[in-house]
Order: C-alpha cells, then structure tokens, then sequence
C-alpha cells in the first residue's frame, strides 16, 4: 500500500516565486494572472475516503488512530469546491465594487477561478464569503499587493457528488525502514519530514520510520549526559532514505566536533520558551538541537569545519508583554546573539474600532519597523473573520444587506488576534509563505476560518528555499 501525500497546489502553474504569471513583452506590462483553488476538507477512514472519491486522493494528513491497526486510521483529503457563498471585491475606501467581474459563477467544475490584478488593484481588496453546515459564516479577506496563487480551504459542505482534489501527489514509502546505528553515544534519535524529530531515547535502534519514495536526508543523532546530567550531541550522520530498508540497515556516525554558541541577551527567564538550532543538509531542514529552559548561553556540537554542506539557523520562541514572539536568525560561523528586545512592543491589546467603516489600526501596538503584512482574525457572534493587508488600518469587509447571508458584524472593542511579518527581505516569496503561515505540514483542516493552505510537499519545499531568510513574526 502506497500513503500518499500532495504537493498540493495544481502542478507546476501554482510553482512562481512571485504569484501569478506576469507575461508581456514590450508596452504595459500584462495583469498578473492569478489561480484560486477552492476546497473542502474531509477526513475518514481509508475505505470510507476511497468510495466518495473513486480513486487515491492527495491526502494531506494521517492520524494513525490506533497505530497497529491500518483500519482505524483517518486521512484527510480534499474535495474540489465548487459551491462558494459569494466573492465581493472592495475598492480602496472598503466600498463594494458593484461591476467586478469576478462572480462565483465563474467558478470551474473543479473548484477553479482565475483573475488578474486588473480586477483587484494593489490598493484593493478581495473576500471569500462562504457559510457551513453550522450555519456559521466565514469571511476570508486579502489585500490586492499581497495576492498570489492560493488554495482556499472552505467550511460549505460541497456534497457527495463532489469530485477529490488528485493533483500532485508526493509518494511516501510503503514500507517503514529501521535502523541500527554504530556509535559511542548512550541515546539517539532520528529526523525525517513526515515523523518529525523523534523522541531522544535509549540505545541504538531507530524503528518504523516513514519516509518520501524518492528519497530524503534523514538525520541521525547520538547523545551523551553531562556532568550535570544534561543531554548534549555526541555524533550525527544524514542518510539518504534510499538506502535505508525494512529489514534495518547499520549506519555509523561521526562525530561532532565543533562547538557552536547561541547568546541570549534583552531576553528574561520568564519571557524565554524554546530554542531551537537547526540545520540544513542538501535539500531538507532538521531541528538539530532545542532548549526549554532559560540559560544565558548555549553550547551544541555540531560537525567540524570547514565545509559548505552544512547550514545553521536559530528559531526563538518567547512570551514577551503578551506576545508570542517567533525570532529566526542566520548563524554564521560558530556563534548567533539571540537578542529580540521586548521593547519593541506595547501592552496594548488590539481592538476593532468602528464608525463609518470598522477597522483594526495597527499604529503604535509595536515599534518594529519592518512589517511586511499582518493577519487579523477574530469572531463576533457566529462570523469568523481572517483578513490580511500590508496597511496600519485594516478595514473589516461588510456585506451587503442585499445578500441572503447571515452576519454578525464587527464591532468597537471586539477584540482581534493580530500576527505581523517583520522583516528586511522584499521578495514575495517570504511574504506568500506568511499568508499559509501554519497551515502546511501535516493539514488537518480544522480551523475556525476560511484560510490559504499550503500542501504538504509545497511545505517540504518552502522549508528549504525559506531557509536562510530572517524575521520575526509577532502575536496577540
């Protein structure tokens, strides 16, 4: 049995650094082009999945229920969307655009729209309207400058009827591979996309692992205790998944032998959660080592030098005056000064403000001073709001009255959830993959919101091409 798992997107059309296709030749430069495809999550047992869709879908997770029984497990697939509430596109001042032509009849068979960036300039908007069976009303909105092509996963129940998302397929190993590893280390653990770092555990065995048919880099590492009883990294080595087998394959490590050091600075014991130093290998990203408790430094081994086949970054994650604070940072050579400054942010819980028009100002909540993008989301009532926009005021899309959908509406002092990409990068793809930002690996599909989603293999890939950018992603 092959488990299947998507690139997702619809091939290679969806796979531009920088959205859609800009064309042209001499004169105007051609709209951007863009492709929207819609839809529904579902997640059921393999038999029940295989009789909607009459073929393997692409699946975007597996929750292996009960591990020793394949019947129980449930796999989330995609249903092409075709049924979309309604789609209003709104000018710079948050007024519907009466004459769009963008319309949900223009929606394909398989859940497919295509516009331009003719039909939502930069300074506009454009917003999913889309309802559930709960009779909950989902509103996603996304500014003009930060359009691209996106799969939008909506709540409307498209029926039976309704044909599976197939496009894209990545295959994963039908087999589980084992692994006995040579080595002088007292624990050992091992990385792979799909299962994640495993827990660091006693011995030498590394059992069951599941890993991509056409191959990845999985990592090996051994561990020793300290004089203070700490676990530290002993040895290492990246295997190609090609070589691995059922049966168990041997594998020695080497050992690490150079020592890098992350600094903590303008960062408190209470305000510190996780470290997290990882590296890169070829085309694939591991979490090489990580730290749940404060400490003024931190000392890891790492593989000696000099050599260009190994990169390093460190991921900060932090509590700072209510914020969740994501902070990730190149490290070159042997050292990294993990140093994000609470002060850059204020304790001021982000409102909805209305008068003629609602909206969320995003002045003076921080004193970062390269944001990129925010993401708001919020609920009032039964209606679920998600909007993205580069702007210190975010206007709240309304809906017509003339629309037989039910709303809650915005409110002053409804409060929000608020993200925001800081970052000196420009190109469109570190702003793209904010839009998807946790929706990737390992998708269930089970949020409140109308959302961007980005597909597994899409996420395997994003995580080595995103690798060595900075930023900082702040939350409240």
């Amino acid at each position: 049995m092959n488990k299947m798992i998507p690139i997702g997107l619809f091939s290679t059309l969806l796979l531009t650094a920088c959205g859609g296709d800009s064309g042209g030749g001499g004169g105007s430069p051609a709209p951007t082009k863009y492709t929207w495809q819609f839809v529904q999550m579902e997640t059921r047992t393999k038999a029940d999945m295989l009789e909607q869709c009459g073929v393997e879908p692409t699946i975007f997770n597996i929750n292996k229920v009960d591990p020793e029984d394949v019947q129980t497990w449930k796999y989330t697939y995609a249903l092409n969307a075709k049924k979309v509430r309604a789609i209003l596109v709104y000018d710079e001042n948050n007024d519907v655009v009466d004459d769009s032509t963008i319309d949900v009849n223009n929606i394909s068979s398989k859940g497919v729209l295509t516009f331009t960036s003719n039909d939502v300039p930069k300074d506009w908007s454009i917003a999913i309207v889309d309802t559930s069976t709960s009779k909950d009303t989902h509103i996603f909105s996304i500014e003009g400058a930060l359009l691209t092509d996106s799969i939008i996963k909506i709540q409307q129940a498209q029926g039976e009827e309704s044909s599976c998302y197939t496009d894209n397929k990545l295959l994963v190993s039908s087999t589980l591979k084992n692994v006995t590893l040579k080595n002088n280390s007292s624990y050992t653990s091992s990385d792979t996309y799909f299962d994640g770092k495993s827990a660091i555990k006693p011995g030498s065995s590394q059992e069951n692992l599941t890993v991509i048919n056409a191959g990845e880099q999985v990592l090996f590492t051994g561990y020793n205790t300290d004089s203070y009883g700490e676990l530290v990294v002993n040895e290492f080595a990246y295997q190609d998944s090609k070589t691995l087998s059922t049966a168990g394959t041997t594998i020695e490590l080497e050992k690490a032998e150079e020592q890098l050091v992350a600094y903590i600075t303008n960062i408190t014991n209470t305000e510190f959660n996780h470290l997290t130093i990882r590296s890169k290998y070829k085309n694939d990203t591991f979490d090489w080592f990580d730290w749940n408790a404060y400490a003024d430094d931190f000392f890891v081994k790492i593989p000696a030098s000099p050599t260009t086949s190994y990169t390093y970054s460190a991921k900060y994650e932090g509590t700072h005056k209510q914020w969740g604070v994501l902070d990730i940072k190149n490290i070159v050579g042997n050292t990294v000064d993990v140093d994000f400054d609470a002060n850059l942010l204020n304790d001021t819980t982000p409102t909805v403000s209305c008068g003629y028009i609602c909206e969320v100002n995003t002045i003076g909540l921080t004193y970062l001073d390269n944001i990129k993008a925010s993401h708001i989301t919020f609920t009032t009532g039964t209606t679920h709001y998600s909007m993205f926009s580069t702007k210190d005021q975010v206007l709240v899309p309304y809906v017509p009255v003339s629309l037989p959908i039910h709303i809650d509406e915005a409110k002053s002092g409804d409060e929000v959830t608020i993200s925001l990409l800081n970052t000196v990068h420009t190109d469109k793809k570190l702003i793209n993959s904010f839009i998807t930002y946790g929706n990737g690996r390992n998708y269930t599909g089970d949020s409140l919101y109308a959302e961007a989603i980005l597909p597994p293999a899409l996420a395997y890939s994003e995580l080595a091409e995103l690798f060595n950018y900075e930023y900082t992603i702040v939350t409240r």
